[in-house]
């Protein structure tokens, strides 16, 4: 779980982001929980109600929440990201490749949930897409430290773009 970062050569640099799957586990736990419960209750449809949304919970955060390995190699002049199947497995995994000349810039991008901001350090290409190197658990100097590290690396001009 985390985030971590690899100078494999002058040439080369990876981030890579592993997720935590604790909600999963969590979710699975209250999924028994509740079909323990309905064998003793009398509330049969109640129960089973929560049983599955808490499985359809699970399901849905696995398959969204992805691991995700992002090169930028100067030899080759392009950023390569992976984005990882299923609980980091190569089902549903795919790879998509932006050349140098494609990337608009770096960007730190905000999230806010119950009062408290976390960053997620991303690439945006020209065409308007976006590569993310990190999750959206950053703080705020992480987020600029890793953002200027890549955008001198790959000799971008300017400083990181804030975004909301």
């Amino acid at each position: 779980m985390g985030i971590v970062i690899r100078n494999i050569n002058e040439d080369r640099f990876e981030v890579d982001y592993r997720p935590g799957y604790g909600w999963a586990a969590l979710t699975i736990m209250a999924f028994v929980f509740f079909a323990m419960l309905m064998a003793v209750s009398k509330q049969y449809v109640a129960t089973l109600l929560l049983a599955v949304a808490c499985v359809v919970v699970a399901i849905a955060y696995v398959y969204y929440v992805r691991s995700h390995t992002v090169a930028i190699d100067r030899g080759r002049s392009e950023v390569e990201y992976w984005r990882g199947g299923l609980l980091g497995s190569h089902r549903g995994a795919s790879i998509t490749r932006l050349a140098f000349a494609g990337v608009a810039g770096v960007e730190i991008k905000r999230h806010t949930s119950r009062g408290r901001d976390t960053f997620q350090v991303r690439i945006r290409a020209l065409g308007g897409g976006i590569v993310p190197l990190t999750g959206s658990e950053l703080g705020f100097r992480e987020s600029q430290v890793l953002a200027g590290q890549v955008g001198a690396f790959m000799g971008l001009a300017g400083e990181p773009q804030a975004v909301d």
